[in-house]
């Protein structure tokens, strides 16, 4: 399997629930802690009662509530018709009669936040992240004029900030042909840096090209490594400023065989040099899909990815774009991404679907997937080993879950459901410390 084809798969999941974090109060010893569960599963609402459903939402904790960014945001009553709550006579007319999102408590009610001002295009797939003053910072895809988008490439490329109740004036980052391929599969999480924020991006016919906000000014610059090298990028900076980005391509194997694995470049002149990529995973983890890079507070990186396997364990021969069989597979890097540890993969799935990590406090990982052939979400936590599975009961049809944290710290998990052909929702849970 080429690159190119894995440039438009649909990325693969992988559910991890977490273990145990060590607590401490004054006076006490240290103990491990226990009780830490998943809240039962309850779907979004608007306050009205309409049923929310978010396509691939964007997690950004907030003061009071989580905001949820995705385009679209559908509402639906009790009958599976559309409604359009932010519409004066019940259909939209303007950009500012369809949400971009919800704010959503901790009970499950949403208030729809309308699109920013002045655009006048569908956004597609906008990414959040909070920055150091509790805002949301967001950049979506758009053909511009194009009401509606491709799905798989973009024109350009758009920029706004939500401080809770209102929208700075978009700022567009890049006009082009439509070469932006801004899909699930080609754009990393948005980065926070210091008063920094970076995401990088695949470019048809290019390869990759790093994006960075810096005192209020967008600037972008072509990675500098071959555009052979496509698919899931991820980046991360040390404190030093080094640039970490992983990135698929194709790893040797015996007798001339390539699987898809991913590799590491570095850069320490802020995006000006890049060093030769080399490899995270191995010829017999592949074929390697849906990375994910994570930092902590010591420079410490973790990658994880998931190897597609046939029913017994075997590496894919094809390429699934849904859920398949297979392992997560974990990386660690202690000299800041010039080598990489491997750990044994978690035992086999078999079925799973869109891979979500999140970073605690104690360093350990949650990683998150759906499998929706068994109509649930699994859950293990990484730390230099493999919790084992928590299953969280998903019904009915789960798909693309979203994992980051609500507004006290906690892990968050939303996931979609489909009720009928165009009835959708969306469930969400947090996971309760433990005692």
């Amino acid at each position: 399997m080429t690159v190119r084809n894995v440039a438009s798969h649909l990325a693969l999941a992988a559910l991890i629930s977490h273990a145990e974090v060590a607590a401490s109060q004054r006076g006490a010893t240290t103990a491990k802690c226990t009780g830490e569960r998943w809240l039962p599963p309850r779907e979004i609402h608007t306050k009205k009662g309409f049923t929310v459903y978010m396509e691939r939402p964007s997690v950004v904790p907030m003061p009071g509530a989580v905001f949820l960014t995705a385009s679209p945001t559908l509402s639906f009553d009790s009958l599976g018709n559309y409604v359009w709550p932010l519409a004066h006579d019940g259909v939209p007319k303007a950009a500012d009669e369809a949400p971009m999102g919800a704010l959503v408590e901790r009970d499950g009610a949403a208030t729809l936040v309308p699109l920013p001002k002045d655009v006048t295009s569908f956004p597609w797939m906008p990414e959040g992240v909070v920055d150091d003053r509790g805002g949301a910072n967001v950049v979506w895809g758009s053909d511009d004029n194009n009401p509606l988008p491709t799905r798989s490439s973009s024109r350009s490329l758009w920029y706004s900030r939500f401080d809770g109740k209102s929208w700075s004036t978009p700022t567009r980052l890049i006009a082009t042909e439509g070469t932006v391929l801004w899909n699930s599969a080609n754009i990393s999480p948005l980065v926070v840096h210091g008063r920094s924020i970076h995401l990088v991006v695949d470019m048809m016919g290019e390869g990759l090209r790093h994006f960075r906000l810096d005192t209020g000014v967008w600037t972008n610059r072509r990675v500098g490594i071959s555009s052979e090298y496509m698919g899931y990028p991820n980046l991360a900076i040390l404190s030093s400023g080094r640039m970490v980005v992983i990135v698929l391509g194709s790893i040797a194997g015996p007798s001339s065989e390539y699987r898809s694995g991913f590799l590491a470049t570095r850069s320490d002149d802020d995006g000006v040099t890049w060093s030769t990529p080399s490899p995270i995973s191995s010829f017999d983890d592949g074929p390697a899909f849906d990375a994910r890079l994570l930092i902590d507070d010591r420079d410490v990186l973790y990658a994880f990815w998931y190897q597609q396997t046939d029913s017994t364990g075997q590496p894919a021969r094809g390429t699934s774009l849904g859920g398949s069989p297979g392992r997560i597979h974990a990386a660690e890097s202690m000299d800041h991404g010039i080598t990489w540890q491997r750990s044994t993969p978690t035992p086999l799935i078999d079925n799973a679907d869109e891979l979500r990590v999140l970073l605690r406090p104690d360093r350990s990982v949650l990683v998150v997937v759906a499998d929706r052939s068994g109509k649930r979400m699994l859950a293990t936590t990484w730390s230099h080993g493999w919790s084992p599975f928590t299953t969280i009961e998903a019904e009915p049809d789960p798909f693309i879950p979203a994992l980051g944290t609500d507004d006290a710290q906690r892990p968050f998990l939303t996931w979609g459901i489909r009720r009928a052909r165009y009835w959708r929702g969306t469930m969400l849970t947090t996971l309760v410390p433990c005692t």
